[in-house]
């Protein structure tokens, strides 16, 4: 899979978009979640702990269960004075993107472990 930066559609889409809006109950990594984040798009996304590892306490996290709360956050994303997609905007700003060479140092530590 290219990154999205590779990508142009894919690219102007998260750039563009009001925010990236995925429930999940299962992740093998979160690469959706880590290119929105490169490409400073806002993120909603499920609590699960792979999705915290990756992006940290910028998302705005939900149960993918909760519906209305789902609802709820996408109504307050959508307002043109949205105090909670400020403040996401914000804490982005502090936000490193994953690079290829620390995910392999992590992946051979580990395997070395074996």
């Amino acid at each position: 899979m290219r990154p999205a930066a590779e990508c142009p559609l894919v690219a102007a889409l998260l750039k563009n978009a009001c925010a990236l809006l995925p429930p999940s109950f299962a992740e093998v990594y979160g690469l959706p979640l880590a290119e929105a984040l490169t490409q400073g798009a806002l993120v909603l996304y499920s609590d699960i702990p792979v999705l915290r590892e990756v992006g940290g306490d910028i998302p705005d996290y939900l149960d993918p269960t909760e519906g209305p709360a789902w609802h709820a956050a996408v109504i307050e994303y959508a307002r043109s004075r949205s105090r909670k997609r400020e403040a996401q905007n914000h804490r982005l700003a502090s936000w490193p993107p994953p690079t290829w060479e620390e995910h392999f140092t992590v992946i051979n530590s580990v395997l070395r472990k074996l």
